[in-house]
């Protein structure tokens, strides 16, 4: 797992790691304050090695012969005869509690053995150490004592063997000298001669060993040091604590780090390579909505957001160097409010910055442009028309695109739907109709149908250019995100990334919310504001956030004067009353607005009454 992975794991569920602390560390101090008081007590048995032939020059040898049986001897300390001598001693513990109280331990380098005693009672605590190392010294010398005496029986045996096979050689050898004498055969005398040798020389070497092990020092166990009265034992109240605490951190951040690894939520741009293999292009901060249903386009939310799809679109430019990505598809991977905010914010981001964008509205099971924008039902036909008309009259393909209040964004809402959509949307058709439209626009955004995999959306699917794939933090499941980037993938549909949009992770590449409405800066001279609709002070608030945050975006530059080259006059007087809007008249997509059509938007790099510097003023076809 990345370093930085598991710092956000543990950071996310921090409170696992303060609560594990705070549990494990209170634990450890109330157990060590319910602890009874101990004394403790300790005696020594040193062990030694008793008549060495030269004490002199065996000094070392015999220091370490002894640490050697000393260690032998604590390897079982207390066997049941030492337990028993001891219980005798002190009837009031058990053989079980002897053993649990009494502990040996071996000094380093020496034949010196520790024998320590530990108890709620002072006096039972020394008494356990004295009882336990004379037992225990005791107990292990008498069984030298006896293996010394064992051994000294085992020579004078041998001892005997010897001598008896000694004369019965002597008998042998006369009787071969007699038979010789005789002229008599001596084989089967020879034989026996032998054979009685061969045994005299075997008990010859077990007598030699006996005799070496004999000779050898005897081990003797003494008691060097007896216990003196028990010292109280105090529980370390704040060490014991602070070993809880510590636990308590390592078992929080250990849970922490295992909710992760069991958790498929995507939460981090990391989690959209490890689940889906897809980069993220841009971290965004999600918009707040109290209501499920669409709603209308706030200014104040759009730039409060705008550094974010500002750095989306530039990095969807990185990858016209290898690939024109000109009609983009932005699928979700979930169904959530607002999910269809992205690929509106993109598309009025690269129509501020001077292209002239298509804003499409695939989505007909969920459609949201209408309300969105403001705009009144569509009575002209929309999407399913639209590709429709390339099979009967493609002139009127563009009847149903709507001009927005944005300058150079236009929008095609989905409009009259077919009983089924897959009827329509038939490769020839969707094919042609968006070669027509990438004719008259130089960037165009679909919002993907909620049934992408359906056959009516793997035809649009398959002939964009691009897809973006959004995902929101903590809500996304990576296992649905990995899912739609594998069917994406198996219609041979390009990926550029994926958008994350989500609090956390968008904070440090954000602009702060503005607090209050940015303030209305009105574009038009006075003499034409009775004619201007109910959409005229949402425009001025458009246009006034737009102009507060030009200054810090200098990629999106707006000339000094308004789009028809006056300057922005205040408006005086009383506010006109609100005139119904009307549906807007059809805009020619040669750039020229219709007769009236007066745009309530500054044009980002065009001035009034012009054709987008991506199109040709003659024909209106895209320059190469």
């Amino acid at each position: 797992m990345e370093l930085t992975r598991a710092t956000g794991a543990v950071l996310r569920r921090v409170y696992l790691v303060i609560l594990g602390a705070l549990l494990i560390g209170a634990l450890a101090y109330f157990w060590s304050m319910r602890q009874p008081t101990r004394y403790t007590a300790n005696a020594q048995v040193v062990v030694a090695l008793t008549n060495l032939a030269s004490p002199e020059t065996a000094s070392a040898a015999r220091v370490a012969n002894a640490a050697s049986l000393a260690q032998q001897y604590i390897a079982n300390p207390l066997p049941s005869s030492v337990l028993d001598q001891i219980h005798e001693a002190i009837p009031g513990r058990t053989p079980a509690q002897i053993k649990a109280e009494v502990s040996f331990t071996l000094v380093a380098g020496q034949p010196l053995i520790t024998i320590t005693a530990l108890d709620r009672d002072s006096a039972t605590a020394q008494a356990l150490a004295n009882s336990a190392s004379i037992a225990f010294a005791g107990y292990y010398s008498q069984q030298e004592f006896n293996a010394r005496a064992t051994i000294t029986q085992q020579v004078s045996d041998l001892q005997a063997q010897f001598k008896q096979s000694a004369a019965q050689i002597k008998d042998l050898q006369q009787a071969i000298a007699a038979a010789k004498a005789q002229g008599a055969d001596t084989t089967a005398l020879q034989t026996q001669l032998t054979a009685l040798q061969n045994q005299q020389a075997s008990v010859t070497s077990q007598l030699t060993a006996a005799q070496a092990q004999a000779d050898a020092p005897l081990p003797v166990l003494w008691l060097a040091q007896s216990a003196r009265p028990a010292a109280q034992v105090s529980v370390n109240i704040p060490l014991n604590t602070g070993f809880g605490v510590a636990a308590g951190l390592l078992a929080g951040m250990g849970l922490a780090l295992l909710l992760d690894l069991m958790d498929g939520i995507v939460r981090t741009p990391i989690d959209t390579s490890r689940f889906a293999a897809l980069t993220t292009l841009a971290t965004m901060r999600d918009i707040p909505s109290d209501d499920d249903e669409p709603a209308l386009l706030a200014p104040q939310q759009y730039f409060s957001v705008f550094n974010s799809y500002q750095e989306l679109a530039q990095s969807l430019l990185f990858l016209n160097a290898t690939r024109r990505v000109e009609t983009l598809m932005v699928a979700p991977a979930d169904n959530v409010p607002n999910d269809d905010l992205v690929g509106i914010y993109l598309a009025i981001t690269y129509a501020l910055s001077g292209e002239r964008t298509l804003l499409i509205d695939a989505n007909w099971d969920s459609p949201s442009l209408e309300k969105r924008f403001g705009l009144p039902p569509e009575t002209r036909g929309g999407l399913f028309t639209s590709v429709l008309a390339m099979t009967r009259d493609a002139a009127h393909i563009y009847d149903a695109i709507q001009p927005t209040e944005i300058p150079g964004l236009y929008v095609l809402l989905v409009g009259p739907q077919p009983p089924n959509p897959d009827d329509v949307m038939q490769p020839a058709p969707v094919d042609h109709f968006f070669t027509r439209l990438e004719s008259q626009f130089s960037q165009i955004v679909v919002l993907a149908p909620a049934g992408l995999l359906s056959p009516a959306g793997r035809q649009l699917a398959e002939r964009m250019d691009g897809t973006l794939v959004v995902a929101h933090a903590g809500s996304t499941v990576g296992g649905e995100l990995a899912g739609l980037a594998r069917s994406l993938r198996r219609m041979n549909c390009y990926l550029v990334g994926a958008a994350l949009v989500g609090d956390e992770v968008a904070a440090k590449s954000m602009l702060p919310a503005p607090s209050q409405p940015a303030p209305a800066v009105p574009i038009v001279p006075a003499a034409v504001t009775g004619a201007l609709n109910s959409a005229h002070s949402r425009t001025e608030q458009w246009t006034g956030s737009f102009e507060a945050i030009t200054g810090m975006f200098p990629a999106v530059n707006l000339p000094a004067q308004s789009a028809s080259g006056y300057s922005p006059q205040p408006i005086s007087g009383p506010a006109p009353a609100p005139v119904p809007r009307q549906a807007p008249a059809p805009v020619p997509l040669s750039g020229q607005p219709m007769p009236g059509h007066t745009p309530l938007w500054p044009g980002p790099a065009h001035s009034e009454g012009s054709p987008p510097s991506t199109m040709d003023q003659q024909t209106g076809q895209s320059r190469p």
